[in-house]
C-alpha cells in the first residue's frame, strides 16, 4: 500500500501538513480546554530538612493554555521537564504548587481512587506502542477492555467502530501486537486512547520510532481525528520539522521553565 511504499506526494511533513490544514477545522475560541497555572514539581530526596537542601524543581512556575481543537507542541532537550509536565497533567506526579484546570474544573492533585474519573477526558499516546500493549491480548480484547474501563459498550460493534476511526481493517481484530507492523500497533494504541471519548490527547513522541512514510500517514490520521472528534492535542516532540509544520503553537521548555511561546511556522 501507499503507506509502505512511501508515496512521494506524502514524503515530507510540510507537504502533508499543508494538505491536512486545507481540510481541518480552526482552533475553537473561548475558555481553554487545559490551563496550567504556576505549576511546580519537585522530586525530593529523603531526609532533606531545609529549603536549601531541596533539589532544583523539575518544573518551576509553568503556565500554559490549550484551546479547543488546538495542537500545542512542547519542545525542549532531554531532561527539560516535558515528560514531567505530561505526567503531571495525567495525575502521575503530585505538584508542589500550582493548579491544572481541565474544561474549567480544577483537577485533583493525584490520579488515585475517584480522582481518576476526572481525568478520563485526557488520554496519552506513548512513543512505543509495543511496550504499552499487552502481548497476551488481541486487538479486540485490548480495545474492549479500554471501552469497559470507560463504562462504554464493549461489544464487537464498538470495537469495529474504534478500528474504523483509526483506519485499520477489521481483519486485524484477532491479531496480537507482535503480528502487527509498527504503524498498525500505534494505530491500535490511538484507538485505545479514543475509547473513553477524550477531549485532550497527550502525544509523547508518537511517531519517532516509525519509518518516515508511516509518520506522515499518522500525521494525517491525527489531523483527521482532530477534526472528526473535536480533539485538542499536546504534542511532545524533538522533531522540529514536524512541530513547525503541524502544530498551531510551540512552547519551549528549558530547565523546568517555559522560556518561549510562539505560533508555529506552518500557521
Amino acid at each position: 500500500n501507499r503507506e509502505r511504499r512511501g508515496d512521494s506526494s506524502l514524503s515530507s511533513y510540510p507537504a502533508a501538513a499543508k494538505a491536512a490544514r486545507g481540510r481541518r477545522g480552526k482552533v475553537v475560541p473561548g475558555p481553554p480546554v487545559l490551563a496550567v497555572k504556576d505549576l511546580s514539581v519537585r522530586f525530593d530526596a529523603p531526609r532533606r530538612t531545609t529549603t536549601a537542601d531541596l533539589p532544583p524543581a523539575a518544573l518551576d512556575g509553568v503556565e500554559l493554555e490549550l484551546a479547543g481543537n488546538e495542537i500545542l507542541a512542547l519542545v525542549g532537550r532531554s531532561g527539560s521537564g516535558k515528560t514531567t509536565l505530561a505526567r503531571s497533567i495525567l495525575g502521575l506526579n503530585t505538584p508542589a504548587r500550582g493548579e491544572i484546570r481541565f474544561l474549567g474544573r480544577a483537577l485533583p492533585r493525584s490520579r488515585r481512587g475517584a480522582a481518576r474519573s476526572s481525568r478520563a477526558g485526557i488520554q496519552m499516546v506513548f512513543q512505543d506502542p509495543y511496550t504499552t500493549l499487552n502481548p497476551r491480548r488481541t486487538v479486540a480484547q485490548a480495545l474492549a477492555e479500554a471501552l469497559a474501563c470507560g463504562r462504554r459498550p464493549a461489544g464487537a460493534a464498538a470495537v469495529a467502530e474504534l478500528l474504523r476511526k483509526v483506519e485499520l481493517s477489521p481483519v486485524l481484530r484477532e491479531r496480537y501486537p507482535h503480528e502487527l507492523s509498527g504503524g498498525e500497533r500505534q494505530r491500535v494504541a490511538i484507538a485505545r486512547a479514543l475509547a473513553e471519548g477524550p477531549r485532550l490527547l497527550v502525544l509523547d513522541e508518537p511517531m519517532s520510532s516509525l519509518d518516515y512514510p508511516v509518520r506522515v500517514k499518522l500525521l494525517q490520521l491525527f489531523e483527521a481525528l482532530r477534526q472528526s472528534e473535536g480533539l485538542s492535542m499536546l504534542l511532545i516532540s524533538h522533531d522540529l520539522e514536524l512541530v513547525e509544520a503541524w502544530a498551531d503553537r510551540i512552547v519551549v521548555i528549558r530547565g523546568g521553565r517555559i522560556v518561549e511561546q510562539r505560533p508555529a511556522a506552518g500557521r
